[in-house]
Formats: C-alpha cells, sequence, structure tokens
C-alpha cells in the first residue's frame, strides 16, 4: 500500500458519536510528542461523511493529514487502497473511474477478504467507545492476532474481563 516502514494503529468502526475518536486522535498526538515515539499512523477505516468531523480533529490536534490513514473502495471495480483523506470521493486508482472510490459505510464496503488485508496491515487495534453491544470489530481484530486495546466498561469489559486480553492498569 506504499506506507512504508511505520507501525500502524487501527480503529475500524462507524463513526458514530458513541465512539470516541477525538480521544483516539488526540492520544495519537501525545504519543507522537512522548520520547518513547517510534514512526507511525493510525488508520481510521470509516465512513468519514457520517458522525464526527474528523478533518477538524486532525486540525485541532495540530496532527499531519498523512499520518491519519482511512480506506477508499471504488463502486465501480472494488478496488481498495489506503491513503490519507483528502476528501469524500477520489478518482480510483486501478481502473480511473472518476470519483469512483470513497470511504466505506454501511452501505458500500469491504469484501471480508479485503477487511482480513485491513486488520493485517495494522500492529495494534485500539477501540475506544463510551457504550455498545457486540463489537464485532474487537472480534475480528482478536481473530488477527492484534494486540488490543479498549475501555473496560460496556461491551468492552466483555473482552478485558474475559482474559482474551491483558487488562492494564
Amino acid at each position: 500500500f506504499g506506507i512504508g516502514d511505520v507501525q500502524i494503529f487501527g480503529f475500524v468502526f462507524r463513526n458514530q458519536l458513541r465512539k470516541l475518536v477525538g480521544s483516539l486522535l488526540e492520544g495519537f498526538k501525545l504519543y507522537q510528542q512522548s520520547e518513547d515515539y517510534k514512526p507511525s499512523k493510525l488508520l481510521l477505516h470509516t465512513n468519514w461523511l457520517e458522525g464526527w468531523d474528523i478533518p477538524r480533529f486532525i486540525k485541532e490536534f495540530d496532527l499531519k493529514n498523512e499520518d491519519v490513514l482511512t480506506t477508499f473502495v471504488c463502486g465501480h471495480c472494488k478496488h481498495f487502497h489506503i491513503s490519507e483523506f483528502t476528501g469524500p470521493q477520489r478518482d480510483c486508482p486501478n481502473c480511473g473511474s472518476q470519483k469512483g472510490c470513497r470511504t466505506p459505510g454501511v452501505d458500500f464496503g469491504l469484501t471480508e477478504e479485503q477487511l482480513n488485508l485491513v486488520y493485517n496491515l495494522m500492529d495494534f487495534y485500539i477501540h475506544p467507545i463510551t457504550s455498545g453491544g457486540l463489537e464485532m470489530p474487537l472480534v475480528e481484530a482478536m481473530m488477527s492476532g492484534l494486540p488490543v486495546a479498549t475501555v473496560d466498561y460496556s461491551c468492552g469489559s466483555e473482552f478485558t474481563d474475559s482474559g482474551l486480553v491483558e487488562k492494564i492498569d
């Protein structure tokens, strides 16, 4: 995907207000400023047109656009690619369809095989939420063998209290 030799923190989610997207971006900025920082990117696999105004958070926390990646998928050829967000639509690098690519949503997304590739790009999975039922991306990330960070309340406690993930205080 041309991302380079960096570690990738990822979050697969529906861009809903109960997801702590602003807190995640602020935490990523704090990590970049820490002495433990290693070259990293934050991959947000979501629809950027619903819910949180992610570009506003990027600007608010003084992040570089190229450090926050997203998934684009073509409505014509179904090819997907990962890159920085430059707008809701873009030309497809595979079939050339003008403005044929957009970020995934509930009505349009990746195949299971493609989504597996997205998880396999990640080095760490972070799932910051205020509430939820069964959060499938948490299950998918764990099934991919990723280290997972989530909250220890609401549905997150199903994972942190299960022994499936290491609880860190």
